[in-house]
């Protein structure tokens, strides 16, 4: 039997004058669809990377959502994007926070002086952008790189301190893991880096 083709199709999702076809197989057939358990962001993301859709607007991630979960894609696209930001606000404000406070040798509460000018501290370049940044798509990628940025710093010093024995004391790395996490390490830097050049050459 041939498989059905379902295309989504609106104003807001036509690229470069083409509007916007998804052939997601997971969602045509009943056999295939109990074989996978695709939620929203993978099934658009794999259907724009099958399709060779550019993405140029959150707006077709959404449109993209509807042959998986109805008419009601718009509702839980927005709903999932809002719990995304929510809880990487109170990620951020805690841990701003706990380094703001730990300057001064305290811990965080939530009614010490130092704890909140770190919240605040955290809170105040985010809130400068939302205003600075007009387009919302360009900001989500440009936050995103900018992240990217200091992901190595991070990797790269976890994995000094689990591989050093006075650290780590007998939890510390193997020889081997601590090759394989210095190759993932690098990996990620690599195409970080690759990423940020394409985006500033365009």
């Amino acid at each position: 039997m041939e498989r059905q083709r379902s295309s989504v199709c609106s104003p807001s999702s036509m690229t470069k004058g083409k509007p916007i076809t998804s052939t997601p197989r997971a969602w045509a057939t009943s056999g295939e669809s109990s074989d996978m358990a695709v939620t929203p962001s993978a099934g658009a993301a794999s259907t724009f990377f099958r399709e060779n859709i550019p993405v140029g607007e959150l707006d077709q991630a959404q449109q993209l959502l509807v042959p998986l979960v109805g008419s009601n894609a718009g509702t839980i696209f927005a709903l999932a994007l809002l719990l995304a930001g929510v809880s990487s606000t109170i990620t951020s404000g805690i841990a701003g926070a706990s380094i703001f406070a730990g300057f001064y040798g305290e811990s965080y509460h939530h009614r010490d002086l130092h704890s909140r000018l770190g919240v605040l501290l955290s809170y105040l370049p985010a809130l400068v952008l939302i205003f600075v940044i007009g387009d919302p798509f360009e900001g989500l990628i440009v936050s995103q790189m900018v992240l990217s940025l200091q992901l190595p710093i991070t990797v790269f010093t976890q994995v000094f301190l689990t591989s050093n024995k006075r650290v780590m004391g007998k939890f510390v790395n193997s020889r081997s893991t601590t090759v394989l996490l210095l190759a993932l390490g690098s990996i990620v830097t690599i195409l970080n880096l690759f990423l940020l050049v394409e985006l500033i050459i365009g």
